[in-house]
């Protein structure tokens, strides 16, 4: 295994290499038949390991670079292997019924958030794109300008293993990470405050009045999310968890992290196990936070990026 390993390695750095060299050679052609002479260049090329585990192995790699353009651009390509053979994203599928229905699958859950893939349309498919693996699911890659905007960076959406050769077919078990409904109270330094949340589809919402300033949690079989009151915590991560998964939501605007997924917490209402723990980051503001998330609990606890001082806690829950 090992040498199969250390084999699909160099064999997809091979890859990348003639690849990388064609693509520059047509795009400098191209620019110079538009009358650019010396456009302004810079290239940096960032790679990383996504996926090692189970005979599978992503290796991707990461293009910025500037090349007769107003702006840098941005590229993922990946080079994945199952058991040392190189994998299409086709050949990632038990069948051509399977290809289908997950490209069904794909436009459904792009065209279900249009504010999030503003730049998607009917013809957006899943078809040829890059993607790589991960635990329960493929990460299908979609480069800027596909179904968002430059500043919402690459992003991935997640297809579920149900369609895909290679997978342990056992259904593993659902974690709900919504709060059951009830009476919540939270406690940040001496000041407490209580939310009651009732019942919606797919989740749970804050009782209150006027219902467009209720915060609320909701959980389908592809993500987590919470939308705060006034935006500024809304938390996200896709479903099933995976340590390590990260990616932009929010417009862009906001980075997560999956630093955990079955940590032990202890807060003044008890003792938490299987908390995923994400990190939620905004560049533009220089913030960043650690947010503890227990089955039927949703978020018992916030904290900086180090886990040490604490913010938000879960004092009590009633029914």
């Amino acid at each position: 295994m090992v040498a199969n390993t250390k084999q699909s390695i160099r064999k997809c750095w091979t890859m990348l290499l003639l690849s990388k060299n064609s693509a520059w050679k047509k795009e400098s052609d191209k620019l110079q038949r538009q009358g650019y002479q010396e456009p302004d260049y810079y290239s940096y090329l960032n790679h990383k390991v996504m996926f090692n585990k189970d005979k599978k192995i992503s290796i991707a790699y990461e293009n910025i670079y500037l090349y007769g353009t107003n702006h840098p651009e941005k590229k993922m390509k990946v080079f994945n292997s199952y058991n040392g053979e190189s994998i299409s994203l086709k050949d990632a599928f038990k069948s051509a019924k399977d290809y289908a229905e997950a490209n069904k699958y794909v436009k459904s859950y792009i065209s279900n958030d249009p504010n999030k893939y503003p730049m998607a349309n009917q013809s957006t498919e899943m078809y040829h794109h890059d993607f790589y693996w991960s635990t329960n699911s493929i990460q299908v890659v979609y480069n800027p300008y596909e179904i968002a905007g430059f500043a919402h960076g690459i992003m991935t959406i997640p297809v579920p293993k149900k369609y895909l050769k290679y997978y342990d077919s056992k259904t593993s078990e659902v974690i709900k990470y919504v709060p059951k409904p009830g009476k919540y109270t939270y406690i940040n330094g001496t000041y407490k405050h209580s939310t009651i949340y009732k019942p919606i589809k797919n989740g749970v919402q804050e009782k209150k009045e006027i219902e467009s300033l209720a915060e609320s949690y909701t959980q389908t079989s592809n993500a987590f999310t919470f939308h705060s009151s006034l935006g500024h915590n809304n938390i996200t991560f896709p479903l099933p968890a995976t340590k390590g998964e990260e990616g932009k939501f929010d417009q862009g605007l906001r980075n997560y992290k999956v630093i955990d997924t079955g940590k032990t917490v202890k807060v003044v209402a008890g003792t938490f196990k299987n908390v995923v723990v994400v990190k939620i980051s905004e560049p533009m503001n220089n913030y960043s936070a650690l947010f503890y998330v227990a089955p039927n609990r949703g978020i018992i606890l916030v904290s900086d990026e180090k886990g040490k001082n604490k913010g938000m806690e879960l004092y009590k829950y009633q029914k």
